[in-house]
Order: structure tokens, then sequence, then C-alpha cells
């Protein structure tokens, strides 16, 4: 893009820069916030949940030799145990297309980027 001529160019031009950079602190002090304890949380249960998960799973074929029906009660263990590492994992990790639709300073930070882009930052 070529140099501002006009002072509505200039002016516009600061105004996108100063957004850019409101977007961009957003974004760090979000990214600090994302570190939170949900993360956390996240990081050492899904690890001990995954643990427990294959510890069920390997006693579960193990019984299956004695008793189906606890192998299977074994297995619905380990499917829980699961589904608790999942749900953990999307609220630590929220998909873009809900923080999108929550206007987070993520998102708007990208739509920030497009703009400085387009307009040669």
């Amino acid at each position: 893009m070529s140099t501002p001529k006009t002072h509505f160019e200039r002016v516009s031009l600061k105004i996108v820069k100063k957004r850019i950079a409101g977007f961009k602190a957003a974004n760090r002090r979000l990214r600090a916030l994302s570190a939170s304890p949900i993360r956390e949380l996240h990081g050492s249960t899904g690890q001990n949940l995954t643990a427990l998960k294959l510890a069920i799973s390997a006693i579960a074929r193990e019984i299956e030799k004695i008793s189906s029906d606890l192998a299977g009660q074994l297995s619905e263990s380990a499917e829980l145990a699961t589904r608790i590492s999942d749900s953990l994992r999307r609220m630590a990790y929220p998909p873009r297309q809900k923080l999108s639709e929550l206007g987070h300073p993520f998102t708007l930070t990208e739509e920030g980027n497009t703009v400085g882009q387009s307009h040669g930052q």
C-alpha cells in the first residue's frame, strides 16, 4: 500500500494501528489467563485419567477370562474416564467458533491482524 496522502487516511491508519495494538495487548492478557487453573487441571487430571483408563482396560482384558459381565462394567468405567477427560479438554480449550461468538479477544486480534495486513502493517 502506498503512503497515506490525505489527513483522513493518516488519521484512519493511526486508529487502525491503535486498535491492532489494543487487540494484541488483549491477546497477551488473555493468553496469560488461559494458563488458568482449568488448563492446569486438564493437564494433571487428564494424565491421571488416561493412566486410570489404561489400567482399567488392562484389568478388563484379564477379567474377561473369568466374567464377561465384570469386564463390561470395567469397560464402562474406562469410557467414563475418557468422557471426563474429554469434558475437561473442551473446557480448557474451547472451539474457536465459540470464541468468535463471544467476541473473544484472541479472535478479535486475528481480525485486527488481517485489517493491519490489508493496510500494510
